[in-house]
């Protein structure tokens, strides 16, 4: 395989409801736009994929987050051996670079954990997470709590942020030896604590931001104080559901959003923001987003190469920086895509 090909890297999954049907796939395409390649035969079993982890760095590894635990390559996903990262109870959700130190990891479990390896992903331990989440998340019934996503501000790297879905956003100042919950409050339903991202941008050291169920949060103090940003996609009468923020790496004051009217739509909808998110306009992908955005990537190498994904499988490249699109779905049947990267 060409070591200086781009290829873009799709997981399928399921978020464990009963309602959902659970899917397992991991999928390679050359440029993002060139037919689709299954590359998960020799994991057992086969895995879901929840998160997926590139470092330019590290050209060709690549780690998956699965519900069996964590699997690396280091040849772009032609060979694959597992890590020593624990088997979770339900499943691995998240997967995140240290900014100065390439082979420090964290991981995000689902029920919530937090661990980190600091030699490239093989030797994991966890970091013991001990938080207490709003008592709107835990009543009238206890929600299953997971760590969707983690960020590190490359500023002030011993900061960590990590969003928890129907539980908030937590942090640790200490390199992640100890967390607290930094949503805590009172609160009328779970909406603004049902988080799926968390962002820190490296030109804005202290100022993070954070989607969810209903919209997006800002905070310019480390996650002490909270504001909200307005930004477009919702309905009248209800704030966007957020699934997607990405920050564009030729110029941290980009931002890809990506947004629906609710969770299950038929309408997915990519807005830009070249002001830190001040203004949006749309995005034109050319063809209509069937389904929710759930994955928004940029190739970090090649910061023109854009792509995004919608649940139901349809997966949208750009190589000119969002001008132009074309359509390249996933193999008939896949579908629950979850998380897209590419590098």
């Amino acid at each position: 395989m060409n070591a200086q090909a781009s290829y873009l890297f799709a997981g399928l999954g399921s978020d464990l409801s009963p309602t959902f049907t659970e899917m397992s796939g991991l999928f390679r395409s050359r440029g993002g736009t060139e037919p689709w390649q299954r590359i998960d035969s020799a994991i057992d079993p086969l895995p879901q994929v929840r998160a997926i982890l590139l470092d330019a760095r590290r050209p060709g590894r690549v780690l998956i987050g699965t519900q069996s635990g964590i699997w690396r390559s280091d040849d772009r996903g032609d060979t694959w051996r597992k890590t020593g990262a624990p088997k979770p109870d339900l499943a691995v959700w998240s997967l995140a670079a240290h900014p100065h130190q390439p082979d420090t990891i964290f991981a995000g479990y689902e029920p919530v954990s937090i661990h980190r390896s600091d030699d490239g992903g093989m030797i994991w331990r966890d970091l013991g997470v001990k938080v207490t989440f709003p008592e709107v998340t835990e009543q009238p019934e206890q929600h299953v709590k997971r760590v969707i996503d983690i960020a590190i501000d490359p500023t002030r790297p011993d900061d960590i942020y990590a969003a928890v879905e129907i539980g908030g956003l937590i942090r640790s100042r200490d390199g992640g030896k100890s967390w607290a919950c930094v949503s805590e409050g009172l609160y009328v339903n779970e909406d603004p604590l049902d988080l799926h991202q968390v962002v820190v941008s490296p030109a804005h050291g202290g100022v993070v931001s954070t989607v969810g169920r209903i919209g997006l949060f800002r905070s310019r103090d480390g996650g002490d104080h909270w504001g909200t940003v307005p930004v477009p996609g919702g309905t009248p009468k209800r704030r966007p559901y957020c699934r997607q923020l990405v920050v564009a790496p030729d110029d941290p004051n980009t931002l890809l959003l990506g947004t629906s009217a609710v969770y299950e739509s038929e309408n997915g909808l990519i807005f830009r923001s070249t002001d830190f998110g001040m203004n949006w306009s749309p995005v034109d992908l050319g063809a209509p987003a069937r389904g929710t955005v759930f994955a928004i990537a940029i190739d970090q190498t090649r910061p023109k190469h854009i792509f995004c994904g919608v649940k139901t499988g349809d997966v949208y490249a750009s190589h000119d920086g969002g001008q132009s699109w074309v359509t390249n779905p996933l193999p008939q049947g896949a579908r629950q895509l979850y998380t897209l990267k590419a590098g």
